[in-house]
C-alpha cells in the first residue's frame, strides 16, 4: 500500500508571514491540527495547533500580532507519495511525529499523511497484511513514548 493511498490530498497551506490568528480559522474550518508552512513553493515548515497555544500563551501578544515564522517546527519530516505505508510509519515512530507531509520528487506539496488517515484505513483495510491496526498502535505508542535523556538535554 502506497502514502498516495491513504494520505489528505486536499491540503491548506500557510506562508511564514501569516498570522496566528488566520492559521487558527483555517484549521478550525478543516478540522485539521497542522498547516504546512509554504514559501515560494516549497514547504519551509509546518504549524501544528499546539504550537498555536503555547505561542499565544507565553507570547505576552495577540495571536493576530504574532507571525508563523516566529512559532513555526522549521525542521520537516516527510515523504514522498509513492513510498510504502510501512515506510511512512517507521518515519512517524523513528521522529515522533503524527503528520508527515507528503512531498514528490519535484518538491511539490501533494498531501499530508496523518495517524488518523492511517488508522482509517487500517480499520477498512481489504488486505490487514498490508496495513494492520497493530501497525496503528505501534506506531502511536512510539509517538508518545517519553524521551527522559532529551527533556534532560534540553534543560540544560
Amino acid at each position: 500500500m502506497k502514502v498516495n493511498d491513504v494520505m489528505t490530498k486536499d491540503v491548506r497551506t500557510c506562508g511564514p508571514d501569516s498570522d496566528l490568528s488566520a492559521v487558527a480559522r483555517m484549521m478550525s474550518m478543516r478540522d485539521c491540527g497542522v498547516i504546512p508552512v509554504v514559501d515560494n513553493g516549497e514547504v519551509v515548515g509546518v504549524i501544528t495547533d499546539r504550537d498555536i497555544c503555547i505561542a499565544a500563551g507565553s507570547k505576552n501578544r495577540e495571536p493576530s500580532m504574532i507571525i508563523v515564522s516566529e512559532v513555526m517546527t522549521r525542521r520537516v519530516y516527510s515523504c514522498p507519495p509513492d513510498a510504502e505505508i510501512q515506510e511512512a510509519l517507521q518515519i512517524m515512530r523513528e521522529k515522533q511525529v503524527r503528520r508527515l507531509p507528503v512531498i514528490d520528487a519535484k518538491g511539490r506539496l501533494c498531501g499530508i499523511l496523518s495517524l488518523n488517515d492511517v488508522a482509517i484505513t487500517a480499520r477498512d483495510a481489504a488486505k490487514p497484511e498490508e496495513l494492520s491496526a497493530d501497525d496503528v498502535e505501534k506506531t502511536l505508542e512510539a509517538i508518545c513514548r517519553h524521551q527522559p535523556e532529551a527533556k534532560q538535554q534540553a534543560a540544560v
